[in-house]
């Protein structure tokens, strides 16, 4: 089977079409590539034409911009609501604190008429000192917390200086850390 001129000509147009529009693409994906380079956060897709956000670089990139987006200052009102919660919080534990004591006291107190109620007294002891032990704790942070918040330091990492972010400074304010460095302390030395 023969092909005509036209038929030739035709050929010829179609084949340096197709090689024009692949080298247009490869100029683009040249370009891109040098400027996510140069600019990481320019990046939208990956090598291949994928999602991003798979790499050490890409999640940092999104980190940051997570960190843009949620660090909106605390407002004046925002800062009196932690405050009233702070120190609702810590008369609450306070006087938790000092019922828990009270009951210590009086178990203590208590004679003991068999080895059951020995046991059982001993066992409400364990649970009573644990208890105490995670609110003084709590008492703390709240009062370290309250002191933040008096000093004007309050929604300010303790460990980098950068704004918490306003919805983790509300949601958790008794948290001296950012997300990152509370994760870097969670991963511990080298994770």
């Amino acid at each position: 089977m023969e092909l005509g001129v036209a038929g030739v000509r035709q050929d010829l147009v179609d084949t340096a079409g197709e090689h024009h529009i692949a080298a247009e693409e490869q100029r683009h994906r040249r370009a891109a590539h040098i400027s996510t380079i140069a600019y990481p956060a320019l990046r939208v897709h990956g090598p291949r034409g994928g999602p991003v956000g798979r790499g050490p670089a890409d999640r940092e990139v999104r980190r940051m911009r997570r960190a843009e987006t949620s660090q909106s200052p605390l407002r004046p009102r925002d800062l009196e609501e932690a405050g009233a919660r702070l120190s609702e919080q810590a008369d609450r534990l306070r006087s938790q604190l000092a019922l828990a004591e009270e009951a210590a006291s009086a178990l203590r107190a208590d004679c003991d008429l068999d080895a059951a109620d020995a046991g059982a007294k001993a066992m409400t002891l364990r649970e009573l000192r644990t208890r105490t032990e995670m609110d003084t704790a709590l008492l703390e942070r709240t009062v370290a917390a309250l002191d933040r918040l008096r000093a004007g330091s309050f929604g300010i990492c303790a460990e980098c200086g950068r704004p918490q972010g306003r919805e983790r400074a509300l949601a958790l304010p008794h948290a001296e850390l950012c997300v990152q460095c509370a994760e870097e302390r969670e991963a511990g030395p080298g994770g």
